[in-house]
């Protein structure tokens, strides 16, 4: 079984609306050797442990083989261990902001895990992230430095910060990562995200054993709409797109739909979240209400905009290569000049950048040899991805036709109805 076909079989299995006949007759058909792919693909989309869930409902004729339900298991033993102690170093910090009157809203993981999953051993995640009111940066990072954590890189509290929309990672040995945001989304992102509207929206939440916010029930599902369409461009994995499968299957009659609508429509999101519950039927079954689709966008997209969006969706993830937006439009740059312009562009950035990437003081004239630093870098992962474009080499040139696809993608949702 190749990749692909183990990922199209991946998602049957974790489709909800699935007739009750045809998961038994895929894991019927499946032999120990069908699903080490599985599992493969599974692991790569981060999805192991919802197929661990969902087999535990479909499989009454014992129809897995018993190496793959230990492995499943496994993963879920693990999971749940570590997410005890996430919760454990979460609770602590949670609990230093509340004590210094810091309100926080919990997003994505850290959320989803305790009040929209089931069990805590279904939802890993990475980092914590928590969203705080821009005038409380200051003292959140002083309270984050009482605890032990340290800024990642170079921050600037005075500056605008409006190509980022998050704190450098904060880290602390034997901790899990911290992302301390006061924003959802980039303020130079061509969107009108309203952050007083959405603090006046949230609602309480209690995580980790200490009360905090979160988004409401709206809200949150643009957010993480826009992080995985958008923001990630489709390329971060399926298990985004499950996280919305699975708050919709547990809070479907309480999803005010005339309020969603409007917020996107206030955002200037439409676009991104009609493409995003496209693929939320397609790939999940999940069923959104048809009056959604006309009422988001009063005309219907050209139907290659959804295949488009569903080919770089169901794309493995070993089939992705080292191939950015930049190097993908280097071919079709007019003449040496040209070309020349977008590679110093990719290598001499803001200095601002610069100093988050590298963890120097922008003002500091050390800032000036990191640019070398980044243009080895650079050659170093690129290199061969140009050279492949330069020989016309079939898969560089794959790569790079599916990257033509998703700026295509990009642009598409940036425009405005009647564009």
């Amino acid at each position: 079984m190749d990749s692909r076909t183990a990922l199209a079989k991946l998602c049957q299995l974790l489709n909800q609306t699935t007739s009750p006949e045809s998961p038994q007759e895929i894991l019927s058909e499946l032999s120990l050797e069908d699903w080490t792919p599985i599992l493969e693909q599974a692991a790569r989309e981060e999805l192991t442990l919802l197929l661990y869930d969902r087999v535990q409902t479909l499989d009454q004729g014992n129809l897995i083989p018993q190496a793959v339900q230990e492995q499943l298991h496994t993963a879920f033993l693990r999971a749940t261990a570590m997410n005890i102690r996430n919760l454990f170093h979460a609770g602590m910090i949670l609990e230093a902001l509340r004590e210094k009157q810091i309100e926080v809203i919990v997003l994505k993981g850290l959320y989803l895990l305790e009040s929209v999953y089931s069990n805590i051993g279904l939802r890993t995640f990475v980092d914590l992230d928590l969203m705080v009111h821009k005038s409380d940066l200051a003292a959140a990072s002083v309270v984050m430095q009482g605890l032990g954590y340290q800024l990642s890189a170079y921050f600037d509290f005075e500056d605008a910060n409006r190509d980022i929309k998050h704190l450098p990672t904060i880290i602390k040995a034997g901790a899990p990562l911290v992302e301390i945001h006061w924003s959802i989304l980039e303020e130079d992102e061509p969107f009108a995200i309203d952050m007083e509207e959405i603090w006046r929206h949230a609602q309480s939440a209690r995580v980790a054993g200490v009360d905090v916010k979160a988004l409401d029930l709206e809200d949150l599902i643009l957010h993480l709409s826009i992080h995985f369409t958008y923001q990630h461009r489709l390329k971060a994995g399926l298990r985004s797109l499950f996280d919305l499968a699975v708050i919709h299957q547990k809070y479907q009659t309480q999803i005010d739909w005339p309020k969603l609508i409007e917020t996107a429509k206030e955002w200037k999101a439409e676009r991104v979240i009609w493409l995003t519950f496209r693929l939320l039927e397609r790939v999940t079954g999940v069923t959104v209400p048809a009056a959604v689709y006309q009422d988001l966008l009063a005309q219907a997209p050209d139907p290659a905009v959804l295949e488009e969006a569903l080919q770089q969706l169901m794309r493995p993830k070993e089939d992705t290569g080292a191939l950015t937006p930049d190097l993908a439009a280097l071919p079709d740059a007019r003449g040496p000049w040209a070309k020349i312009s977008l590679i110093l562009s990719r290598i001499f950035i803001p200095r601002r950048i610069m100093s988050r990437l590298y963890k120097v003081e922008p003002r500091s004239v050390r800032i000036y040899g990191y640019y070398w630093v980044r243009f080895k870098e650079l050659f170093r992962n690129y290199s061969n991805t140009m050279v492949g474009i330069w020989k016309r080499d079939d898969k560089v040139l794959a790569e790079l036709n599916q990257e033509r696809v998703n700026t295509r993608l990009i642009t598409w949702m940036n425009e405005r109805q009647g564009a």
